[in-house]
């Protein structure tokens, strides 16, 4: 299958809807595009201020309604109307957006400012909630959503959990495993576990407790070096199947396939 009409500059993030037919495709080409998998056809675009540097898919009829981020600014885009309209703002420059699992109409936003905010499609301009890492210099580099769970991992090597539920509350937070900064993370489809890429070619695998939070005993944890070229090792992304027993690396030296149950974990 060949996807018509793609971007003309480097594409900064891909995301499938719910239904796994639509994918959402945000571009440094200031484009946020979306593509009907099954045809290949090219079923919306928009034109943005400045690069899309991220996107998701929100709400049950996903394949309708795409966010996407330029620069500061945060657009709701519905694809059968045919127009884009100002969700809201950061300061700095949008990392990262993703869309609440358990909700048809929230998604959270971070910037490199270090805020991250929740906002629902509904109401424009204000976010529902919206807090700052004390810490100065901390900004997310990853985040994803499972459930009421928001994980995200941050420059200062912390993975944090919180409830979406109730945003206000004391976070957990840990020290990553990672030796380096991360560079992406993925949390599988059924919640079980968590993978995060690294700087310098690793890749963490950590399991979740009942409650999903990240479990502190070593047995349910494993560290090792996927990519192996010294100057092609920067894990650019990760991705974990449904399950959590298959995981996807990708670098500039190419993409791993690794089974997880080979790894001692």
């Amino acid at each position: 299958m060949h996807l018509q009409y793609l971007p003309e500059d480097t594409i900064s993030d891909i995301e499938w809807d719910k239904s796994g037919r639509y994918l959402a495709v945000s571009s440094w080409d200031k484009t946020i595009s979306v593509y009907d998998t099954y045809t290949g056809d090219l079923v919306h675009r928009d034109t943005l201020s400045n690069p899309s540097l991220t996107c998701c898919f929100i709400g049950e009829n996903s394949n309708f309604a795409v966010v996407s981020s330029s620069s500061t600014e945060l657009y709701h885009s519905s694809i059968d109307r045919g127009k884009k309209i100002l969700l809201g703002s950061h300061e700095d420059v949008i990392s990262r957006v993703v869309s609440v699992d358990s909700s048809k109409s929230e998604l959270i936003s971070a910037s490199i400012d270090g805020n991250v905010k929740l906002w629902d499609i509904r109401r424009y301009t204000t976010p529902s909630f919206s807090f700052k890492f004390p810490s100065p210099g901390q900004n997310i580099i990853d985040m994803s959503t499972h459930g009421n769970k928001l994980y995200m991992i941050t420059s200062h090597r912390c993975f944090i959990t919180a409830d979406i539920r109730n945003l206000s509350k004391p976070f957990h937070c840990s020290e990553s495993c990672l030796r380096h900064q991360a560079t992406c993370m993925s949390v599988a489809g059924n919640g079980s576990r968590y993978a995060c890429g690294s700087v310098e070619g690793r890749v963490g695998i950590i399991d979740f407790d009942k409650d999903g939070i990240e479990h502190g005993d070593s047995k349910h944890r494993t560290c090792f070096r996927a990519h192996m070229n010294p100057d092609a090792c920067i894990v650019q992304s990760v991705a974990l199947n449904h399950s959590g027993t298959t995981l996807l690396t990708g670098a500039s030296d190419g993409v791993n396939l690794i089974n997880i149950e080979q790894e001692s974990l």
